[in-house]
């Protein structure tokens, strides 16, 4: 889009900025979000195990921080399976039909949690 109109998509025009001290929570969770595996409802949570993993393969070794870190990711994750579970409700929207000449039926309704990580 930047090359045919000049200008940044709206949704690059105002990027959140990331408190200071998280780049690198933020770094983990982008990773082990690809380690998260799928059900029949979607995305599930990320195992802790894979995030143990992650703290010995990349040097996370004092537990303050290897702790702090389980609770951002565990945070961040609660998020993200939040945005998908109201996502997937939109997407699950049907027509029901019938006498009543049909009706609008959808499925869980959640509001996405928020977690303090990003400024806008």
């Amino acid at each position: 889009m930047a090359e045919i109109t000049g200008a940044p998509p709206p949704a690059l025009a105002v990027r959140p900025q990331v408190l200071p001290g998280l780049g690198s929570c933020l770094e983990a969770f982008e990773v082990l979000c690809g380690s998260r595996g799928l059900g029949l409802g979607g995305p599930l949570p990320i195992p802790l195990s894979e995030i143990e993993s992650y703290c010995r393969l990349t040097g996370w070794r004092e537990p303050d921080e290897v702790a702090e870190l389980v609770a951002i990711i565990g945070a961040l994750d609660a998020v993200y399976l939040d945005a998908m579970a109201h996502r997937r409700a939109r997407e699950e929207t049907v027509f029901a039909g019938g006498e009543s000449g049909g009706q609008i039926r959808s499925g869980r309704s959640r509001k996405p949690a928020r977690f303090p990580l990003f400024r806008m």
